[in-house]
């Protein structure tokens, strides 16, 4: 991953759209979140958090891979769950498997570490540090959700 200090790297406004709600639900191959916010089989109750990513919009599948950068800064730092999908710009919440998906995978904020499960069958995990109530994570054009844990 590269460092912050980029020229590209911006700073998103990330607004949370409801208010605090807790819940976990149990394991789901669908991994398809409510766009606005709601029950999910797979973390319970979601907030929707909208991303907008102007450094380098249409990163598409390549976010990953290329380690483009941005930050969101969480108004109530915690622990979070989050999906985070950019399948299609135009429609980012039809993905409901991993062959529907450009590229998709899950935070979790414990502390100042965030880790991020793939979500595949292999269940690869990666962490990665965040700093106070901003974590670091890939460019791109994309939505995210978050389930407060």
């Amino acid at each position: 991953m590269q460092t912050i200090g980029k020229s590209k790297l911006l700073v998103l406004t990330v607004a949370l759209a409801l208010p605090l709600l807790a819940g976990c639900g149990g394991d789901d191959d669908t991994h398809n979140p409510l766009p606005e916010g709601g029950e999910n089989p797979l973390l319970g109750t979601w907030w929707a958090l909208s991303i907008t990513v102007v450094g380098n919009p249409g990163a598409g599948d390549a976010v990953v891979d290329d380690g483009l950068e941005f930050s969101i800064n969480f108004n109530n730092f915690g622990e979070y769950a989050v999906l985070v999908n950019n399948d299609d710009p135009a429609d980012p919440w039809v993905c409901e498997d991993t062959a529907q998906c450009d590229w998709w995978g899950y935070y979790t904020i414990r502390g100042n570490t965030l880790t991020f499960d793939e979500g595949t069958a292999d269940e690869t995990t990666s962490t990665f540090e965040v700093a106070s109530d901003t974590l670091t994570v890939n460019d791109g054009t994309f939505r995210i959700v978050a389930g407060k844990i």
